[in-house]
């Protein structure tokens, strides 16, 4: 039901001449070459451009074959609306497996009502909103020790975009320690092994998209090691007092809704807030103030 009403919003949104180039116009575009034989082009003001230059979103790679089927941005969103809604059965799972069901089946509403998540879905196409689902049921495999599953949607994650490797390596991090270990794996055999492979995996692939996939995909207007940071962070001593306060008004949309249950697992949150951080010191267009990012 959440998946159908969804897809029908995001899908509206586009008929009713509400999107543009950013960002469903460059997505679609980037998708449709795919088709094509190209590596995610699109057009933009400097120029053609491939997104592997840019946010490195593999992912895109395995949406083209929906587009071949409906040559529509209307295919991506319903596909987008109907990953994040499958991702309520992991939630209620994992919720299942420490509550009743009432209360499990109160969890997962709450993911397919959370107001950040929504707004996310319903708002153009976002590798960022492709990952949310998938690490959720990356999670879930981890608290079923299902290491297909785990790795399998580990590595769909990372595809999503270049950056997600940090709540990944955080979430290896936290499986170090006994102490900070989720799901109680504190006494899972070869658990600090499992940990330091996760490091390991997301340090690779990180290295991999940033020095690797991007370099050889940039264009002059994207090209070279710092334009990034600079582009997303590079006026960060300019933000000011009001700038201060609406990151501070930010966090607390998004975070309030869920503040009951991560203030009493603040280590087990950590991965969120490895992407949480950069978001609310970023001075890029939409990072700081868009909450669909």
């Amino acid at each position: 039901m959440f998946a159908a009403l969804y897809a029908v919003l995001a899908s509206a949104r586009f008929l009713g001449y509400n999107t543009g180039m950013l960002d469903l116009g460059n997505m679609s575009q980037a998708i449709w070459s795919v088709v094509e034989g190209q590596a995610l082009r699109h057009t933009n003001p400097a120029g053609n451009v491939s997104r592997l230059g840019g946010h490195v979103e593999l992912i895109y790679f395995a949406l083209a074959p929906l587009m071949v089927l409906w040559a529509s941005p209307v295919v991506l969103v319903v596909a987008q609306a109907v990953l994040f809604a499958s991702a309520a059965f992991p939630v209620y799972a994992m919720a299942c497996r420490r509550l009743p069901p009432f209360a499990s089946l109160c969890f997962a509403l709450g993911y397919l009502l959370y107001p950040t998540a929504v707004n996310a879905v319903l708002f153009d196409l976002h590798g960022d909103t492709l990952a949310l689902p998938l690490l959720l049921w990356m999670l879930d495999g981890l608290d079923r020790r299902s290491l297909r599953q785990f790795w399998l949607f580990l590595g769909l994650s990372l595809l999503c975009k270049f950056y997600i490797a940090a709540p990944v390596f955080a979430l290896g991090l936290t499986l170090l320690f006994a102490r900070t270990a989720p799901f109680g794996l504190a006494h899972l055999p070869n658990r600090r092994r499992l940990g330091l492979l996760v490091c390991a995996v997301a340090t690779l692939y990180g290295l991999l998209a940033v020095l690797g996939i991007r370099p050889f995909f940039a264009t002059a207007a994207t090209n070279g090691a710092t334009a990034y940071t600079r582009y997303y962070f590079g006026a960060i001593t300019a933000i000011g007092v009001i700038g201060v306060l609406d990151r501070v008004l930010n966090v607390l949309a998004v975070l309030t809704p869920s503040a009951f249950l991560w203030w009493r697992a603040l280590t087990t949150a950590a991965p969120a807030f490895a992407i949480i951080g950069p978001a609310l010191l970023s001075t890029g267009p939409g990072a700081a103030y868009a909450w669909s990012y």
